[in-house]
């Protein structure tokens, strides 16, 4: 073989290797030689410039606001989109943002952990698979909303994730506060509900959003709280929930009471989950997503330009 047809055949290799995807025990079934010389020609095609391989890393590319909230807030990463005028483009851009982001780093055997409303809704419905991604769970953080008129889609969440990860669905069927701290001592000790709490607690993926304490929000306006409650919660300084439970802008749990109550995994078993998305804009969640970054309750940070401003004004 002269210099030529060996460029020839270096090309032809590649090309079916890198434009073509076919695997080299393909190339070698259709070129007649063995898999192992394939795998050296590949290397030579390297190593002689036939083939060049660039790496582009959106994980690591990123604006001066993405960098300064990084650093500030002591983030992994921080996506920061532009603002647009109507709420569901906001949240179909912030969702579609976190499905691009979770395709990058979930692995194999990752247990995702979701909570609910909207803003994951709309992501939910952006996630993607992939074909390498094997045995995923996708498990229920806390309890849902389910009184209310309006959907705030606790299951839909969950499932539409496994459908699209071809994983499978944990769901807890409960609500995220109950009426006494009787009933939940005993709905605890069902084995349905403590294998999927078990799983939770296991997460290495979280993505949740931080939900606001006024009385618009779902979540308050329930009837799982009594107003005497409602009350109590505003005057202990309540901006907030993660995971149901109501913090106030410190991060501290408000009410010790009302957690005895509350299905969910624990503030402190959230917060050692190994990476956790947070998906927030809008100037109502301000005062829990900074009592959330304070914490070190999110690791990934997806928001938009206003709300990324806001932030970095605090020191």
């Amino acid at each position: 073989m002269n210099e030529y047809e060996k460029t020839q055949l270096l090309v032809n290799i590649s090309k079916m290797y890198y434009e073509l995807n076919f695997s080299q025990q393909e190339i070698s079934n259709r070129a007649g030689l063995s898999r192992t010389y394939i795998s050296k020609l590949l290397n030579e095609a390297r190593e002689r410039g036939i083939v060049e391989i660039r790496i582009h890393d959106p994980i690591k590319a990123e604006s001066h606001l993405e960098e300064s909230l990084r650093r500030q807030y002591g983030l992994k990463k921080a996506l920061v989109l532009p603002v647009v005028d109507s709420e569901p483009a906001l949240l179909d851009r912030l969702g579609s943002a976190a499905a691009e982001y979770l395709n990058m780093i979930i692995r194999e055997d990752d247990i995702i952990g979701v909570g609910w409303g909207e803003t994951l809704h709309a992501f939910s419905k952006a996630v993607i698979g992939r074909e390498d991604l094997k045995n995923i769970q996708v498990v229920q953080l806390c309890g849902g909303v389910t009184k209310m008129n309006q959907d705030t889609y606790v299951s839909d969440i969950p499932r539409n994730m496994a459908r699209n990860l071809g994983g499978s669905c944990h769901l807890i069927p409960l609500p995220a506060v109950l009426e006494s701290v009787t009933a939940r001592n005993a709905l605890m000790k069902d084995r349905n509900i403590t294998e999927v709490l078990h799983l939770a607690r296991q997460t290495t993926i979280a993505v949740i959003t931080v939900g606001v304490f006024v009385k618009e929000n779902i979540f308050v306006s329930s009837g799982y709280f009594r107003e005497n409650e409602i009350e109590r919660l505003k005057k202990a300084g309540a901006v907030g929930d993660i995971c149901s439970h109501i913090i106030n802008e410190h991060c501290e749990i408000c009410d010790p009471q009302l957690e005895k109550r509350t299905v969910s995994v624990s503030l402190e078993d959230f917060i050692n989950i190994p990476t956790k998305l947070c998906i927030a804009a809008g100037e109502r969640k301000f005062k829990s997503l900074k009592a959330a970054l304070a914490a070190g309750c999110i690791d990934v940070l997806v928001t938009n330009e206003k709300m990324a401003g806001e932030l970095l004004s605090e020191r």
